[in-house]
């Protein structure tokens, strides 16, 4: 049992242990763990741009904020129209949904934020008819920030140095057309503050690449071998 004495928290004015006082660095501070963590929630919200909603609707909210701009083709497609939306999830309920659909490889929380993040691609890409493709992740001091590409932007596109021995230089068509989109989605999860939070952002809504599609064989290894470590 702890000999700690009790403080008063000047946030919420409840007694607690002084332990609960103390941050990650062991600096003793004027608010307890709970009431701070409140705080932050709080502000969080208070600065949130965009509603939350369902998981379940983020391909519903994409395809309906594509469908109400005014200067696209038949496809949704305009070189001079932008398609830019914030959103936020409940990081809870998502988690659970994903442990319950496939929680077995999930063996440590970054494979699950990962996973957490290729499946709001996946609804988001179903929603806009666009790629995406992983950049990027900043680890921040509470959350985990993942950063997204349009797999047509430009700077995807830069072609490495050539063979030094010109024999062995080999010219590969570029099966990608691509464009000056900038497009970029970022994923930043607050998991202790039970919040995702969703930037959208494409400045051209180009072309939308054709897929080939992939053999179940193929599929199948990917599925397999997702969670894996590189040799």
């Amino acid at each position: 049992m702890s000999n700690s004495p009790n403080k008063n928290c000047i946030g919420c004015h409840v007694t607690k242990s002084s332990e609960e006082f103390l941050n990650e660095k062991g600096d003793a501070l004027t608010k307890y763990s709970k009431c701070r963590n409140n705080l932050k929630i709080a502000y969080l919200k208070n600065k949130l741009q965009g509603p939350i909603i369902s998981h379940m609707n983020i391909t519903e909210i994409v395809y309906n904020s594509l469908i109400s701009l005014n200067n696209t083709n038949d496809f949704y497609e305009g070189e001079n129209e932008a398609l830019s939306m914030n959103f936020n999830i409940e990081f809870s309920t998502f988690q659970d949904f994903i442990l319950e659909k496939d929680g077995s490889g999930l063996s440590n929380k970054e494979n699950l934020d990962f996973e957490i993040g290729r499946c709001i691609i996946a609804s988001i890409s179903e929603g806009d008819g666009y790629s995406w493709v992983y950049n990027d992740k900043n680890k921040k001091k509470t959350s985990l920030l993942l950063i997204y590409y349009c797999n047509c932007r430009i700077e995807l596109g830069k072609c490495q140095a050539k063979h030094p021995i010109l024999d062995k230089q080999r010219d590969t068509p570029a099966f990608l057309d691509r464009y000056n989109c900038e497009g970029t989605i970022k994923i930043e999860i607050f998991s202790e503050l039970d919040l995702i939070m969703i930037k959208y952002s494409h400045k051209m809504l180009h072309l939308q690449p054709s897929h080939v599609e992939t053999s179940l064989e193929i599929k199948k290894f990917i599925q397999d071998n997702i969670y894996c470590s590189p040799a």
